[in-house]
């Protein structure tokens, strides 16, 4: 047996055990950290199959800013409600029943997928214009065939920052005091990130990269200020908040709508303003993901008690 192999199995193992313990386990706090390394370990399984944009995508996104999430949300919990009543076994029995039949009908489902692709002719590739400066094939077909399903996907995360507002915390808390170490080790990190974010925006065309993975870093960066005590200016303003979260999406419409006027399809990018519009794209979608992703780990933190009235 080869060490890549011994490497995989290895992988392979931990992260079944580390799914089967986020299940099982009854402390969130370890379930959130439990969540961050099963990320990291995800990140390394994805380097393994040589795909780096999803692993640079997952350990930002999926194990560092939501991880964060996690945390600061559970820190947010300023009481825990009662173990609720126990409720009839009728209704246990349904419940059940009812996870019992959609497990068999979505695991039915990935076996007749699985039987056609193994059977079948395989899938045809999405079609593609002409590379031209966009060498990179994940923003070709991420911002090219497939840039509904991206425009949604930025969407999505729009909906998700509503959603929090309009269960009634869209104020910002002020930090805490933060400790000497960590504004000192912020003041050298941030700009190395917002250098690192804009390099990975730039060389997502041709490189490893893209707007999600600028994003997470430009987002972490700003979370690591607001943990400083740091104030974001360009988030302070309600309406600076609402108009940089929906920038990104806003952005994409236009484009897509400016485009079908030329061109007669929606997000049918013209050959000669490929690039320009995809940056473009990617551009607006970096600094609204980034403002999302603050904007989520700000209001769901911990806040104040409301203080009683007399």
């Amino acid at each position: 047996m080869s060490l890549g192999w011994a490497l995989d199995g290895l992988l392979a193992g931990l992260l079944l055990w580390l799914a089967w313990r986020l299940l099982r386990v009854d402390d969130l706090f370890q379930a959130g950290v439990q969540f961050i390394v099963f990320g990291l370990l995800l990140a390394v399984v994805w380097l393994r199959l040589e795909a780096p944009d999803l692993a640079l995508a997952e350990a930002a996104i999926g194990a560092g800013v939501t991880g964060a999430l996690f945390l600061n949300t559970l820190a947010g919990v300023e009481t825990h409600p009662a173990d609720p009543e126990p409720t009839a076994d009728r209704w246990t029995a349904a419940s059940l029943w009812l996870a019992g039949l959609l497990a068999a009908l979505l695991g039915g489902l990935m076996v007749v997928l699985v039987a056609r692709l193994l059977l079948g002719s395989p899938p045809e590739p999405p079609a593609l214009g002409e590379p031209g400066k966009i060498t990179n094939p994940v923003t070709r077909v991420l911002l090219d065939a497939r840039s509904y399903d991206t425009l949604l996907e930025t969407a999505v995360l729009v909906e998700a920052l509503m959603g929090i507002w309009i269960l009634g915390r869209p104020l910002i808390a002020t930090p805490a005091p933060a400790p000497y170490v960590l504004r000192g080790l912020v003041r050298v990190l941030a700009p190395v990130m917002v250098v690192v974010a804009g390099a990975l925006l730039w060389n997502g065309s041709s490189q490893t990269g893209g707007a999600f993975q600028a994003a997470a870093v430009l987002a972490a960066a700003g979370i690591l200020l607001r943990l400083a005590g740091h104030p974001l200016p360009l988030l302070a303003p309600p309406r600076r908040r609402a108009a940089l979260a929906t920038f990104g999406t806003l952005v994409f419409v236009a484009v897509g709508m400016g485009v079908m006027a030329r061109t007669g399809g929606f997000l049918d990018y013209p050959e000669p303003l490929r690039y320009v519009l995809v940056v473009t794209i990617e551009t607006a979608a970096t600094l609204s993901i980034a403002a999302v992703l603050v904007l989520l780990f700000e209001t769901t933190g911990p806040r104040p008690l409301p203080e009683s009235s007399p």
